[in-house]
């Protein structure tokens, strides 16, 4: 493993803003975090207890398509534990763990470890070996045949997720990955993640005997088997955020795509579709990026309105590096595109 004083230093571009803004931009509002956690929360008990009631009262036709529902809606509590285990949302430390352990919780998350590897992310964005949280060399081709098989039913997901956890909660690391991202944090979260993943286990594992027991299946794949279903959405929106772009940049504005989405995508994904100003500026909280992006949209690239122009710049790009596998699109220079 590299030691910590042979990383690189990255001297990071970051366009200018005006400083007395960013500092209002930083501030934190727990007012505006309690809303979106809230509303968020509220939303996947809706669509959790429409789920339910479905099943009992309208038949198992619209159950499964309630609870599908359920599962899009849910497939995105890693963008929230993503946002509150930055820490920027609330003023308060405890309320941003306290909400980011309920959504870990929800989604099989383990926010210890996921903030282990993550803090590396943002350290090195896309500059291996030192951050593999994203790799786009060899470039990932998106297919139609992996999009239905992740994003509607995907058991072997949720299968490696578990495995995951319980390789976690008995010390040992899943991949070269994780193993060395532990090795970079603090004994104390890793610790936790520890800690976390056994938690996490035993809390569905009580879950899933309470529920056979009762004969209440609905509600095991409603509370506890969210991660199998559901994850169409997920997929068009989360993916977006680096692919086909540079590596190896100190340009976010190279590495990173920000997208336009409407207001409730953008509530869903937790305001990650401004994920260059996001890497920029990161602790600004989420819901400040827009205003952000408006103050330095004029030093920044294109910004894609909507999944489907953003899906035809992705799949434009693919079709490219399968001729030219290290062809990447910069941004900023648009017309390098089809060389």
């Amino acid at each position: 493993m590299e030691s910590v004083n042979s990383h690189p230093k990255i001297n990071w571009y970051r366009v200018p803003c005006d400083k007395d803004l960013l500092g209002v931009l930083h501030k934190k509002d727990n007012l505006k975090a309690l809303s979106q956690s809230l509303c968020y929360l509220s939303l996947i008990i809706c669509t959790g207890l429409l789920s339910l009631l479905s099943f009992n009262f309208l038949g198992n036709i619209v159950g499964f398509l309630a609870i599908f529902l359920h599962g899009t809606v849910c497939a995105f509590t890693i963008n929230a534990v993503h946002e509150l285990i930055h820490g920027t949302p609330f003023k308060d430390k405890y309320l941003n763990s306290f909400f980011c352990s309920i959504f870990a919780f929800l989604g099989w998350h383990n926010h210890y470890a996921f903030w282990a590897s993550h803090t590396q992310h943002h350290r090195f964005t896309l500059h291996p070996p030192f951050d593999q949280e994203v790799i786009l060399n060899p470039p990932k081709h998106f297919t139609i045949k992996d999009f239905l098989k992740k994003g509607f039913l995907y058991p072997p997901q949720f299968i490696s997720n578990i495995r995951n956890q319980f390789l976690i909660a008995t010390l040992k690391f899943s991949s070269e990955w994780q193993e060395k991202s532990f090795k970079e944090t603090t004994l104390l979260n890793r610790n936790r993640a520890v800690k976390w993943s056994r938690f996490l286990l035993a809390g569905h594992l009580l879950i899933t005997i309470f529920c056979v027991a009762t004969f209440q299946f609905e509600l095991l794949f409603i509370i506890s088997m969210t991660p199998i279903y559901g994850g169409w959405l997920f997929y068009l929106i989360n993916n977006t955020q680096h692919a086909g772009l540079v590596d190896n940049s100190n340009d976010f504005r190279k590495s990173c795509r920000t997208i336009y989405l409407n207001p409730f995508l953008s509530f869903l994904y937790w305001k990650m579709n401004y994920h260059i100003e996001h890497h920029m500026f990161p602790g600004v909280p989420f819901y400040n990026l827009s205003k952000l992006h408006i103050a330095i949209r004029q030093s920044l690239p294109h910004v894609c309105n909507g999944i489907f122009e953003t899906w035809s710049q992705i799949i434009s790009i693919q079709n490219i590096q399968k001729v030219h596998p290290d062809f990447q699109f910069n941004q900023l220079n648009p017309w390098n595109f089809s060389r």
